[in-house]
């Protein structure tokens, strides 16, 4: 199986890692020279997706191209360059572009009576605020009242281009749903930590909620991608607060981080699911993780004596990444990691066969690094309690 994985960012990561556990052979492209995924990949090529000729000789010998980015320019060229190829696209480009857009998100929400924030201007204070076509949680701010509201748009009221709704907060779940032509599956819930930018720092499986609460996850899920006519990938993000759950947004694209967590605490691979989707009885030799039910993915720094636990911003502009197992300790880490470097960064993946076990093994990990580097200082990224004192800050609730 040859893949041609497109964009070497944090999803790249994302499909180069599950490509390798899957046996295929992997080709990424790039317009950049050694992103972070080059290292996780059989073979980089740095070339602007937009520059149609050369791209479609590189895809002629690939069996499927996986989309892993979320440029406008560069999608809009390989939908339309997926009409001169014999090889599938894994991607619903449609639902994608409605996905992009919050305000069309939450009509499609508000259509089908899901559950949601209550909008702005029927919302009052505090106030979420984004930019209608965003990706997760760049730009948004969370106002805590009028005067603030002033200061950030420079008016009473909620600048165009932007979208508002009621700050809802509690415990955050993903959930990922793909298929085509009405059949669905929805892997695994996953829940998602964040640091003090509300930047997603792990993800952990499986998650603790009511049977009712996550089977009405997953009804909702099948809602959506059935009202879409999904076919592909889709990401469902909500919150639950008082027992009750909201949805947030909908991201019909391949996520990072959450299936990696997925594989290792369920052993499905999503990417494997969404290439059956096109290539129907594909060959591969996968590789399975052992049976270990519960996992912790998350993201580390050490710089000159420091370690940092924080949100997968660490990992965004680290140099080409590998995988590495028995990581000082830890299961498997993705790092750019050499004997000798004094800045380096890691996603961690910890596994035990209870919550307690895994626990003990990821502070052993965290233990070994701490001694193994010369750690002076830890510093574990949480976020602020009270988030209405003025400043703008980050949702922790969509990233991923």
């Amino acid at each position: 199986m040859r893949v041609a994985i497109i964009g070497g960012k944090l999803q790249g990561v994302e499909a180069a890692y599950l490509a390798k556990k899957a046996g295929w052979t992997t080709l990424l492209i790039d317009r950049k020279a050694a992103p972070p995924a080059a290292g996780l990949c059989d073979e980089t090529v740095q070339v602007d997706v937009c520059e149609g000729d050369t791209v479609k000789a590189l895809l002629a010998r690939m069996d499927l191209v996986i989309p892993a980015l979320e440029d406008g320019e560069a999608l809009d060229a390989l939908q339309q360059l997926g009409k001169e190829l014999d090889c599938p696209i894994a991607f619903d480009f449609p639902a994608n572009t409605l996905s992009r857009s919050k305000n069309r998100s939450h009509a499609l929400f508000q259509q089908l009576g899901l559950g949601i924030p209550r909008p702005y201007p029927h919302c009052g204070f505090p106030l979420l605020v984004k930019p209608d076509g965003a990706s997760g949680s760049h730009g948004v701010a969370i106002l805590a009242d009028e005067e603030e509201c002033v200061r950030f748009f420079g008016k009473r009221s909620i600048a165009a281009g932007w979208v508002g709704q009621q700050f809802v907060s509690g415990p955050s779940y993903s959930l990922e749903v793909i298929g085509r032509d009405g059949n669905y599956t929805t892997p695994q819930i996953t829940e998602i930590h964040v640091d003090e930018g509300y930047d997603c720092k792990a993800v952990t499986a499986p998650v603790q909620i009511s049977k009712t609460l996550a089977e009405e996850l997953r009804r909702i899920s099948v809602r959506i991608a059935e009202a879409l006519d999904l076919s592909g990938i889709m990401d469902v993000e909500v919150i639950v607060q008082e027992g009750r759950l909201y949805l947030l947004e909908i991201d019909a694209r391949l996520p990072s981080q959450t299936p990696i967590a997925v594989y290792w605490s369920s052993g499905a691979n999503m990417l494997e699911i969404l290439a059956e989707l096109y290539r129907p009885k594909i060959i591969s030799s996968p590789e399975r993780p052992e049976k270990e039910a519960w996992v912790r993915l998350e993201h580390i720094r050490v710089d000159s004596g420091v370690l940092t636990l924080a949100g997968e911003h660490l990992m965004a502009d680290a140099g080409p990444l590998h995988i590495r197992e028995n990581f000082y300790e830890s299961r498997e880490a993705v790092t750019d990691y050499k004997p000798g470097k004094k800045r380096w960064c890691a996603t961690l993946i910890h596994t035990g066969a209870t919550f307690v076990e895994m626990e003990a093994r990821r502070m052993i990990a965290l233990a070994a690094i701490k001694a193994g580097c010369g750690i002076e200082r830890v510093i574990d990224s949480e976020p602020v309690e009270n988030a209405f004192q003025g400043e703008a800050r980050h949702d922790a609730l969509e990233i991923c």
